[in-house]
């Protein structure tokens, strides 16, 4: 009820065919957005991220990991209050995307002289790592200050490792920002985020 044949929307997975329940789809706004670009669980799950994340006004914060997710995570990032957002990737053509989708400043860890332009950037309020990889989550316990924030957005497969001293000492608050983690539904929002052109997808999806 409340659906008609060619009404397009959003919900269950990817596939071009489903059999879903109509309380688990959400109908798309009017728009002449090609189809391609309403991709939307991705997105959603960029909310959870974004609402796990401390954005309070003049915080700087890093996104480690620039590729599809965190890239859009960028964006999402980039419409709040924070007073600066580095990215860290080790692809040029990401961080040219990340540039101009906000970052404030672009850095690659694979540069002979990463290590003394990291030396020049003041730690980070908050660090998203979105990286799904072991040198990520290094670079991120790195990155943070005393005290700051380390979210995990990116899935490392399989086993991580990280410094039990250097997290203890520091005191940074670790929080999980995977689907599982959402605190409300995420499908609207993402919806909206979509309409309204916060979030663009059209620079990261191919076909």
């Amino acid at each position: 009820t409340g659906l008609r044949v060619g009404d397009r929307v959003a919900g269950g997975r990817f596939a071009e065919i489903e059999n879903i329940p109509a309380d688990r789809l959400y109908r798309l706004p009017p728009s002449d957005l090609a189809d391609q670009y309403w991709m939307v669980e991705p997105v959603s799950c960029i909310i959870t991220g974004l609402d796990h994340t401390d954005t309070r006004a003049g915080q700087r914060v890093a996104v480690v990991g620039c590729g599809f997710m965190g890239l859009m995570l960028l964006q999402g990032l980039a419409h709040t209050l924070v007073k600066e957002i580095v990215a860290f990737d080790l692809r040029p053509n990401r961080l040219k995307l990340a540039a101009r989708f906000g970052a404030s400043r672009t850095l690659n860890p694979s540069d002979p002289d990463f290590k003394a332009q990291r030396g020049e950037l003041e730690e980070f309020d908050t660090v998203v790592d979105a990286s799904g990889a072991q040198a990520g989550l290094d670079l991120s316990t790195e990155l943070v200050r005393r005290g700051g924030m380390i979210n995990l957005f990116g899935w490392i497969h399989g086993e991580a490792q990280f410094s039990g001293t250097k997290w203890h000492g520091g005191g940074y608050t670790v929080v999980n920002s995977s689907p599982a983690a959402r605190v409300r539904d995420t499908f609207p929002p993402a919806i909206d985020l979509i309409d309204r052109g916060m979030i663009d997808l059209k620079p990261l999806i191919t076909h």
